[in-house]
């Protein structure tokens, strides 16, 4: 009996020739497809970010550009004051992709007679900024930030 029981002792490790359990080949094949779509969604989740960030960086570039703009603007009015109107022009680099358009005109008529006093005294300056964007459906779109503010005439 002791030989017997060394015997099994040693065998414990071993196994069967076809009794190896591991992972089939279709199941492998499933692990892949279900991994593979999940990397479709991640990286659709990705390229949705990249999109998000290039349109922030657009967004605060013309937020500086049109801040720029309008000190410019006040620089060149100078004590006179604005004309009335409209002046455009393009930015330099690194900022080349970016335009401006300023309209200054008559106070708008909003509050109805009462618009009459400010008409004497205001003016409506429109400061925008335009470039060109790629929207949702990857199409070229304009976009464009704009500021009115009323200055004294």
């Amino acid at each position: 009996m002791g030989v017997d029981m060394d015997k099994d002792a040693s065998c414990k490790g071993m196994r069967k020739a076809g009794s190896f359990k591991g992972f089939t080949l279709v199941e492998l094949m499933v692990a892949v497809m279900i991994s593979a779509i999940g990397m479709v969604f991640v990286l659709s989740a990705l390229q949705r970010t990249m999109a998000v960030l290039s349109t922030a960086e657009k967004m605060t570039t013309a937020n500086y550009l049109l801040n720029r703009r309008i000190w410019e603007n006040d620089q060149l009015d100078g004590e006179s004051g604005p004309e009335e109107g409209e002046t455009s022009g393009e930015f330099d680099e690194p900022y080349e992709l970016f335009r401006w358009r300023r309209t200054v005109s008559e106070f708008p008529d909003i509050f109805g007679e009462e618009s009459e006093p400010l008409k004497l005294h205001l003016w409506a300056e429109t400061t925008t900024i335009s470039w060109q964007g790629r929207g949702i459906a990857r199409d070229l779109q304009t976009r464009n930030l704009t500021v009115t503010r009323f200055l004294n005439k």
